[in-house]
């Protein structure tokens, strides 16, 4: 169990930690780009954020992991102890566990609201039913099959109806952008990966995004960008009063986002792309998005999470390795079933010897006939050259046989002996 834990802690870290740094060389790839082509509208830029979401996303499960298939790669990764993985692992799952918690909570109460809200407006034509509920504060939309516009009793009774009618047609876009589906997705990503900190900031741009794509919408219909933006500002003193906060502009802090988009809905209107131009902008990204993704998907993991080897013993160290080892390793090695064969017939060895230019010198000089000549001559005299080295050519095994030949010489015409001596060849004539 123990193992499987460590391999599977290891595998999730590795991977998390490798697509983290990929997610966030494409996410500022984009941003580059759309910071170079600001005519997009944010109905463009909101569909690039949720392409980017949607890849960094699938990139833990695109990033490889250590098998047993050999990396082309040459760069060693960064080993850590397994305790590491173990900790992310466990932080990782704990946090996800709590999310997904707060998530269902959430979403109870909001389907609680929509089933206690007060139905006003139910057979428009133009939008969804619309509701007022004295447990929210700000308008949203509740609901999925179903989904219906709420929006608080105390802003309902203290706006007047143009204003009210510019936040029905934001909510309203939402609905005709499928946001409602969209941030559930975004949502349920979030709660499976609470510790992925670029996709938490991808998240973070793609919701600005989709809500300056709802404003473009209500400047769309109504044209008055004065009066929505005093909507706005409206709408969030009736929130922000509840809470005790002032909504105050000052230069020397840091803009919100009500505050970006106010500033935004009153500015001069700039030229933005034609739709045939934002088509192809759109193409390009997307293609370069997904060239780059599956670049970085094959790209092998930086960091790798082992545990501390045992010291081996001398027969593990002298022991060699295995087809499987050699094919861990990345060696490629082919294994082929082999026979042997025995025989008992004797083979012939060819061999080849270098001998001595000049033998040395005996106390007594033989100098053989070629007719008296005999294979024990023959061999005597061949012990008295050193011999130098032996070169094998070539080699079978054979199996000896279980029992000895008596080998019977017949010697004919021999008229001399040679005995070897400590001085020498003693020749005696027979």
């Amino acid at each position: 169990m123990l193992p499987l834990l460590q391999h599977l802690s290891a595998s999730a870290a590795a991977s998390l930690i490798t697509s983290t740094v990929e997610a966030a060389l494409l996410a500022i790839s984009v941003a580059i780009c759309l910071r170079l082509i600001p005519d997009l509208s944010a109905t463009v830029r909101s569909i690039l954020w949720t392409a980017v979401f949607l890849v960094a996303a699938a990139l833990p499960f695109l990033t490889p992991t250590a098998s047993g298939s050999p990396s082309t790669s040459t760069a060693t990764p960064i080993a850590l102890s397994i305790d590491w993985a173990i900790g992310i692992a466990a932080f990782w799952a704990a946090l996800s566990l709590f999310r997904i918690a707060q998530l269902l909570r959430s979403a109870v109460h909001l389907n609680g609201v929509a089933r206690r809200s007060e139905l006003i407006i139910s057979d428009a034509a133009s939008h969804a039913p619309i509701a007022t509920s004295t447990e929210i504060d700000i308008p949203c939309v509740a609901g999925f099959f179903a989904p219906r516009i709420l929006i608080p009793t105390s802003l309902y009774a203290a706006l007047p109806p143009s204003e009210l009618a510019q936040i029905i047609t934001h909510e309203q876009a939402h609905l005709n952008r499928f946001d409602h589906w969209t941030n559930l997705l975004q949502k349920l990503l979030i709660a499976l990966y609470p510790i992925h900190p670029v996709l938490l900031w991808i998240e973070r741009r793609l919701c600005i995004e989709r809500e300056l794509a709802c404003d473009d919408a209500v400047l769309r219909q109504t044209g008055a960008r004065k009066q929505y933006a005093l909507c706005l500002t409206n709408l969030a003193e009736n929130g922000l009063a509840r809470r005790g906060f002032t909504l105050a502009l000052r230069a020397w802090e840091r803009q919100s986002e009500l505050t970006r988009r106010v500033l935004r809905i009153l500015e001069v209107p700039t030229r933005q792309l034609r739709p045939t131009q934002s088509a192809a902008v759109v193409a390009t990204l997307l293609a370069a998005l997904t060239t780059g993704a599956t670049t970085l998907a094959h790209t092998p993991q930086f960091i790798s999470f082992s545990t501390p080897e045992a010291p081996q013993s001398l027969h593990e160290s002298l022991r060699a390795p295995s087809i499987a080892e050699l094919h861990r390793d990345g060696w490629d090695v082919n294994s082929h079933p082999a026979t042997f064969t025995p025989t008992t017939k004797p083979t012939m060895v060819n061999t080849s010897m270098e001998l001595p230019t000049k033998p040395k010198k005996s106390l007594t000089k033989l100098k053989p006939t070629k007719k008296h000549s005999t294979p024990i001559t023959q061999a005597a005299l061949r012990q008295t050259q050193p011999q130098q080295w032996i070169m094998l050519t070539t080699f079978q095994s054979t199996e000896a046989p279980a029992h000895y030949h008596q080998a019977i010489f017949q010697i004919s015409d021999a008229t001399y002996a040679a005995v070897p001596t400590q001085a020498g060849w003693l020749i005696i004539e027979l």
